[in-house]
């Protein structure tokens, strides 16, 4: 079995799974389907820019500016989508692990993988050394 991309998997299947859950909660309680909501949507997206960020990062595809880009927009609009609420610290207080900690853990997740240097371009820097 190839793990290679098992945590984005999980990620993504995490993500959709919150997201459909949130749809249970729509008739019953508005706040907490506005957080299950919020977190299936950012687990989903900092998912899909976790696989991006790793795919350029395995050097399986080419770092074009356009990656960045998207990755960069998906990230940043799901976190002000998460924190850009009027009662942010209200819904943390009250339900933290959707409201919460389920987005900062694909927050960390990407940009653990985002800042990493690829080892494509660890071998071409140290084949410019001098020796």
């Amino acid at each position: 079995m190839n793990r290679t991309f098992l945590g984005c998997t999980l990620g993504l299947i995490l993500g959709v799974m919150t997201l459909l859950s949130a749809f249970t909660l729509l008739q019953t309680d508005g706040e907490r389907f506005v957080n299950t909501f919020n977190a299936g949507v950012s687990v989903t997206i900092y998912s899909l820019a976790y696989r991006s960020a790793k795919l350029r990062y395995l050097g399986l595809v080419p770092p074009t500016r356009i990656r960045y880009v998207t990755e960069w927009v998906g990230v940043v609009l799901t976190t002000v989508l998460v924190f850009g609420r009027n009662d942010v610290l209200n819904a943390i207080a009250t339900d933290p692990l959707p409201a919460f900690m389920m987005p900062v853990w694909g927050l960390v997740a990407y940009f653990t993988m985002s800042f990493r240097r690829s080892p494509v371009a660890r071998s071409r820097d140290d084949s410019l050394r001098p020796k």
